[in-house]
């Protein structure tokens, strides 16, 4: 049996909303790309109209946007881990943020 080894990302508490931030600024990178890569990815017609071009576009179109494997469908999962990550990152900030507050009520009680 293989065990699976995780790397750590050790982050300051301080450091999380820079970080977050980056994580929406390559979000939103990403989205512009995969709203591009959607609507101009897709080959509509064989440019020269014989079966030759047209069974090219149609292999092009399953490869690079419609097969689970595709580049499209891999750039569309980098976008989902993305998104966990940054709400990851969010969570941990909240939690941070919950556990300051609480400190600091409970320093200002005693």
């Amino acid at each position: 049996m293989t065990e699976r080894v995780h790397d750590v990302l050790r982050v300051e508490p301080h450091m999380i909303p820079m970080l977050r931030a980056e994580f929406d600024s390559a979000l939103s990178q990403l989205a512009q790309t995969l709203v591009d890569l959607g609507s101009r990815g897709y080959l509509q017609a064989a440019w020269l109209g014989d079966e030759t071009s047209a069974a090219v576009a149609e292999h092009y179109t399953q490869r690079a946007m419609d097969q689970p494997d595709s580049s499209y469908r891999a750039l569309l999962e980098y976008e989902a881990e993305l998104t966990r990550i940054r709400d990851t990152l969010q969570r941990m900030e909240e939690q941070y943020l919950g556990a300051d507050q609480g400190a600091a009520d409970q320093y200002r009680r005693t």
